[in-house]
C-alpha cells in the first residue's frame, strides 16, 4: 500500500519561506557588490604591480648610473638592496590583494595568472547571483510543501523479486 506524505515547511499566516527567502536574498545582494568591488581590486592590483616594476626599474637605472661615476663603491651596493626591496614589496602587495605570488625575476604577469585572478570574482558573482535568483523563488513561494512517498514493508519486499 503506497501512501503520500506530505510536509510542509510553511503556511501562509506563518511564512518561515518568505523570511528566508528574504535573508538570501539581503546576503546574496551584500556577497554580489563585495564580489564586484573585489574584481576591481583585482584588475588595479595587476595595474599597479607592472607600474611599480617599472618605477622600481627606473630607480634602480638611476641608482646605478650614479653609482657607477663613484669609484670607491662596494660591490653590492645601496641601489641593489634597494631594488630589491622595491621589487618584494611590489609582488608582496600583489600577493595580498590576488592572491598571486609572481615569480622573482618576473616583470609581468602571465596569461594564465592573470587568468586566475579574473576569474575567481567572477566565479563569485555569478554564484552570488544564483543564490540571489533562488532567494527570490523562495520569497515568492509563501507555501512549500515536500512530497514523500510511503511504501508498505509488503510492497518492498514484492519489489525486491
Amino acid at each position: 500500500m503506497k501512501k503520500l506524505r506530505v510536509l510542509l515547511i510553511s503556511r501562509k499566516n506563518i511564512q518561515l519561506v518568505r523570511l528566508a527567502g528574504s535573508f538570501m536574498v539581503f546576503g546574496a545582494l551584500l556577497m554580489l557588490l563585495y564580489s564586484v568591488a573585489y574584481m576591481f581590486e583585482s584588475w588595479n592590483a595587476i595595474n599597479n604591480y607592472t607600474e611599480c616594476i617599472q618605477s622600481a626599474k627606473a630607480e634602480y637605472a638611476a641608482a646605478k648610473k650614479s653609482i657607477s661615476l663613484n669609484e670607491n663603491a662596494p660591490v653590492v651596493s645601496e641601489a641593489d638592496t634597494l631594488a630589491q626591496l622595491r621589487y618584494m614589496e611590489c609582488r608582496e602587495s600583489l600577493y595580498k590583494a590576488t592572491g598571486v605570488l609572481p615569480l622573482r625575476a618576473q616583470e609581468e604577469l602571465t596569461t594564465k595568472q592573470k587568468f586566475m585572478v579574473f576569474i575567481k570574482p567572477v566565479v563569485w558573482m555569478f554564484f552570488w547571483a544564483v543564490v540571489f535568483f533562488f532567494g527570490v523563488v523562495l520569497y515568492n513561494a509563501r507555501v512549500l510543501a515536500l512530497t514523500f512517498e510511503e511504501v508498505s514493508a509488503k510492497e518492498s519486499k514484492k519489489r525486491k523479486r
